[in-house]
């Protein structure tokens, strides 16, 4: 017992020398600078000004034709550089605080930025002045761009596709498209269509099915790392109309999720080990699929054509490993189908196919050739074409 006793007394030292009080201090002094109004959160987002610019670009859209901002430095020149990629008009006072007569001369239709971050009580006491003076129009620097940490916080735990952050937001933002996008809304325009997303890795294409009008987007991502990607994406964007759910693709279908105007499976099939599970499922949610993939040749990949048979109908395809990586699937195998093939499937099952692509592969990339077209059944008015056709147009 004495030594229990000396265990303990050496344990509840240890623990005085550091208790609350102390950990508290040392937490403090962690989390801010010597300015004890300094704002803890700001210099991680401002450490990515190319970032924070284009993100305020986008956020420009959602203004007013006019926009005033308040107070000099440097958030004030990103938030001008960036009305001005927007093509926004935009004046600067550069007091801060304003006086009675500079808040009384703001223009009553402009939207008004607060540009320094607010560091003291007195600052938001005249932030508060100021909406109170201009209900509705008044905003913060900080408000305009803290939804951006979720991105950036996300990419200290989990690997994105871009090491860039103002490369992540340009993707998000729709400043750049990755997947033939345009070409998929000059066939079957966006706007105002329910879709289901089968594999949004990090939400980019996610991003542009919102940006193009989709009515909701529904994704479904198996890999928890991706899942977390598309939500951080959905939180800084707002995306409302956008659902992540987490489940594997060959448990859904028409019996548990419904109905959609069009299913999304861009770059997804090839992780499937299960591949007329998926299709069928595939079939059932939508008469209009866009679809997209890498198809086996006679060199891609270094294995034997197979026959795999559904329905008493037999399809070539390519057994092949699959990885475990963030844009790979869950499974160790899946399956790559011959070109022919693929467009005879969706044909036997009263499909007709408007084609978009057939790529080769460029260097670094699988040798194969990469396959994108869009799907519809004849009552949703898609136009029959031969495979022949088919080629010859991609």
């Amino acid at each position: 017992m004495p030594r229990n006793r000396s265990v303990v007394a050496k344990v509840g030292e240890r623990l005085l020398r550091h208790g609350p009080a102390d950990n508290w201090r040392l937490l403090r002094r962690k989390l801010t600078s010597d300015n004890g109004a300094a704002n803890t959160i700001a210099p991680a987002l401002m450490a990515n000004p190319r970032a924070v610019v284009e993100f305020l670009r986008w956020k420009a859209s959602q203004l007013s034709s006019r926009v005033v901002l308040v107070g000099a430095g440097r958030e004030a020149e990103m938030l001008a550089e960036a009305l001005t990629l927007a093509g926004a008009r935009h004046d600067l006072i550069a007091e801060w605080p304003l006086g009675p007569g500079a808040r009384g001369s703001l223009p009553p239709e402009a939207d008004v930025v607060v540009c320094p971050w607010p560091a003291t009580p007195e600052d938001w006491r005249e932030v508060a002045r100021l909406r109170a003076s201009l209900p509705n129009r008044v905003l913060t620097f900080q408000e305009m761009v803290l939804p951006l940490g979720v991105v950036e916080e996300g990419r200290k735990h989990i690997e994105y596709r871009f090491p860039d952050l103002a490369e992540v937001v340009r993707h998000y933002t729709g400043a750049v498209e990755m997947g033939p996008m345009e070409a998929l809304n000059e066939v079957c325009p966006i706007a105002g269509l329910r879709v289901i997303e089968f594999g949004p890795m990090e939400g980019y294409q996610t991003a542009s099915l919102v940006n193009l009008g989709a009515a909701s987007v529904t994704c479904i991502e198996a890999r928890a790392e991706n899942a977390l990607k598309t939500l951080a994406a959905k939180a800084a964007l707002g995306w409302r109309n956008v659902d992540v759910v987490i489940d594997d693709f060959h448990n859904v279908g028409r019996a548990n999720y419904g109905k959609f105007d069009l299913a999304f499976a861009h770059g997804v099939y090839y992780h499937s080990f299960a591949p007329f599970v998926f299709f069928e499922n595939l079939f059932s949610l939508a008469d209009r699929i866009f679809f997209g993939g890498y198809v086996a040749t006679d060199d891609f990949p270094d294995s034997d054509f197979l026959e795999l048979e559904s329905q008493g109908r037999r399809y070539a395809a390519k057994l092949h490993g699959d990885g475990y990586g963030m844009d790979q699937g869950i499974n160790p195998t899946g399956y790559y189908f011959g070109r022919e093939d693929l467009y005879r499937l969706f044909r036997d099952h009263g499909f007709t196919i408007v084609p978009l692509s057939n790529e080769e592969q460029t260097p670094g990339q699988p040798p194969g050739r990469y396959l994108r077209f869009l799907a519809s059944r004849a009552s949703s008015g898609g136009r029959n074409v031969s495979i022949e056709q088919a080629e010859a147009s991609a």
